[in-house]
């Protein structure tokens, strides 16, 4: 039944032209592009975004919600101002889910199974500059942030076992290793 329901909703996507701006992974690549002036440094920040998977998170909310969203309403969710929301239902694995977006959030809520009405969110903080995520307990759970000092640019990487801090010079210093140890290539 999932494989029937996964080429239902690709067909679906195909055949009705759902294609999208993408906006989020547009929003997330205007992020890595402006947290910092070296191009190494954004190249380094870039593939860090797809390991932990910032970028293919990003993808599949565009693809599977916002684009949808967007098509069908002619809005996009991104593009909101406080108080404004956009709701959508969806089937993934079998289980219904309602998706909300508001400005800075979006609500995962499952409307069946045994985590039914158990809302979770993917929240992006203004202040902090970082993206969340925040469970049925309200337990925040940070995914990935920016910090500015005075000696540069600091991205953070939030990993099971605590931040892993990562700084203009050490993407440097390492984008300088791969350039040496490329040159045997």
């Amino acid at each position: 039944m999932p494989a029937i329901m996964s080429v239902m909703l690709a067909s679906s996507m195909v055949l009705t032209s759902c294609f999208g701006e993408f906006a989020l992974v547009r929003k997330v690549y205007t992020w890595n592009d402006t947290v910092v002036d070296n191009a190494f440094v954004k190249t380094l920040l870039f593939y860090a975004m797809n390991i932990i998977p910032v970028y293919g998170i990003a993808s599949a909310v565009d693809y599977f919600i916002l684009n949808l969203v967007e098509f069908w309403s002619g809005s996009n969710p991104l593009a909101m101002n406080d108080g404004e929301s956009e709701v959508k239902n969806l089937v993934h694995n079998g289980v219904s889910y309602e998706v909300e977006a508001t400005k800075n959030q979006f609500a995962i809520t499952p409307l069946e199974g045994e985590k039914a009405f158990q809302t979770e969110y993917l929240r992006f903080d203004d202040e902090l500059n970082r993206w969340s995520h925040v469970n049925a307990n309200e337990e925040v759970t940070p995914l990935v942030g920016h910090i500015q000092t005075e000696e540069g640019s600091v991205i953070e990487l939030f990993m099971e076992n605590g931040s892993l801090y990562i700084n203009e010079s050490e993407m440097e210093e390492a984008d300088l290793q791969l350039m040496i140890n490329a040159e045997g290539c």
